[in-house]
């Protein structure tokens, strides 16, 4: 083989090597797509796990008056908060609109039964990135027994 084939060969190859290489490095979102941003998961603040929530107090007008709080995620737009008593189907609570890292729930009216004050649980998740991020953990709480 001559030498001027020889560097028609190596050029026609270092050709094709730096053309795959130019197609493989244009097309790398393709061959290895970047990792999904995990949304962020807000951690519980009040109340603490098995705490007890009173029902209406002598001096309030409200029946219920409880405070969710959890920490606030960077990036969320809004967050959604389930709450919900031990034999319920539906929840007391299921605001999925909240702007807030808190929430107070009120309510004027009626009273939970003793049978019903054990067993409560609330929990909370966040939306940012077009997306709803996992559920926080779930806590439980007790409320009082009616006055």
């Amino acid at each position: 083989m001559s030498d001027n084939s020889r560097t028609t060969i190596l050029v026609v190859v270092i050709g094709v090597i730096g053309t795959l290489g130019a197609a493989i490095i244009a097309n790398w979102d393709k061959i290895s797509p970047t990792p999904t941003k995990v949304a962020c998961v807000p951690a519980l603040v009040v109340p603490g796990d098995n705490a007890v929530l009173p029902q209406r107090l002598p001096d309030e007008k409200f029946a219920l008056n409880w405070t969710f709080g959890w920490k606030a995620c960077p990036e969320a737009t809004k967050y959604h908060l389930f709450v919900i008593g031990p034999t319920a189907s539906n929840p007391i609570v299921n605001e999925d609109s909240l702007t807030s890292a808190t929430y107070q729930f009120q309510r004027s009216h009626g009273q939970i039964s003793k049978s019903k004050t054990q067993g409560w649980t609330w929990k909370v998740r966040a939306y940012a990135d077009g997306q709803w991020g996992q559920w926080s953990e779930v806590r439980k709480f007790n409320v009082t027994p009616a006055n």
